[in-house]
């Protein structure tokens, strides 16, 4: 029997890192961000058919899920559409160096974005929230837009904690074999170990791709001009850095403090 897995989270979390882990044990098939052309992956129906297409057909492989590009939101219908063969877990990661990753991801495809009518709208909203709270003019430059609209996407982690499905840290998945097991053991209902070769590719995968070189939490945030640091005190939530805090997550002492 084929058993199904999701795994919800937004962009820069680690979700290419994690498939491609998932993807060293022969008993898993996983894939990141399943879009096609032709569908509009903002609209459940259309992301809904991939899903059915691929869980129903034949496989290999007796594990086979994918680990982005579908909303949390989305998580209640699709689970009472698949049933108990469904998996599902939220990935999660410290904020800062996230929302760096997904600005340093910004500047790679302004070229891209920029002048793409879907990119600009998701880019206007951050942009209008935070002048609103703030009353200041922000910088409209589309790299520094992907700034804000990162910052107010961290607050996702209050849908992953209100789901209460299991929440995966990216930390913990990098520097612990036990934590990489724990997962590939839930999602495969205790059928599938990650063996000697998986637990190797952890070790030599790099992770945090989208930015230049790996930095602390800390060493990121004081890099960030003063603009960046009032977006992220803006449109990052209290409540959201209540979940991180719980969730074990640090925070450089000027952030404390600020917050």
């Amino acid at each position: 029997m084929i058993r199904f897995f999701i795994g919800y989270c937004w962009g820069a979390a680690g979700s290419r890192w994690l498939a491609r882990l998932l993807n060293s044990s022969e008993d898993i098939l996983c894939l990141h961000s399943p879009i096609l052309p032709r569908f509009d992956h903002n609209i459940y129906d259309d992301s809904v058919e991939i899903l059915r297409w691929f869980f129903h057909r034949r496989h290999a492989y007796p594990i086979v899920g994918f680990t982005h590009a579908i909303p949390l939101e989305w998580h209640k219908r699709i689970s009472q559409e698949f049933g108990y063969r469904l998996r599902c877990f939220a990935l999660t990661r410290h904020p800062i160096p996230r929302i760096q990753s997904a600005y340093e991801l910004n500047k790679r495809q302004k070229h891209l974005r920029e002048h793409d009518p879907f990119w600009q709208e998701a880019m206007k909203g951050p942009y209008e929230e935070l002048t609103s709270i703030t009353r200041e003019e922000f910088s409209r430059d589309f790299t520094a837009l992907g700034f804000y609209k990162a910052c107010k996407l961290v607050n996702s982690i209050q849908e992953e904690i209100h789901s209460r499905l299991p929440i995966f840290k990216l930390e913990d998945l990098v520097s612990s074999e036990m934590t990489a097991n724990k997962l590939a053991e839930y999602i495969s209902e205790g059928t599938v170990e990650l063996g000697a070769p998986a637990i190797k590719k952890l070790k030599n995968i790099t992770v945090g791709s989208h930015a230049a070189r790996k930095r602390t939490a800390e060493e990121i945030y004081i890099g960030w001009s003063p603009e960046f640091k009032q977006a992220y005190h803006s449109l990052v939530r209290p409540e959201s850095f209540g979940f991180y805090d719980e969730l074990g997550y640090e925070f450089p002492h000027d952030v404390e403090h600020e917050r």
